[in-house]
């Protein structure tokens, strides 16, 4: 009996795991501006940024600390 169950919940995750994968997918969008490639994931029929953009404009972009080395720390 306890076999049955673990073997029910086994399958269950499994089931999950595959529907998570199929309803999302990966690849990259590439910044014209400068040539940066960033990774993007779609859900569903939504897709997403998984990088934050770093793409330095030059007078008027905002770094923490006023450091531009702080564009890619701040989310990787």
């Amino acid at each position: 009996m306890k076999k049955i169950k673990i073997s029910i919940i086994v399958s269950i995750l499994i089931i999950i795991n595959v529907v998570l994968l199929k309803a999302q997918s990966t690849s990259t969008f590439t910044d014209t501006r400068d040539g940066k490639t960033y990774k993007i994931v779609k859900i569903g029929n939504q897709t997403w940024m998984a990088e934050s953009l770093a793409y330095d404009e030059g007078s008027g972009t905002w770094a923490y600390n006023s450091n531009p080395s702080n564009i890619e720390k701040l989310y990787s």
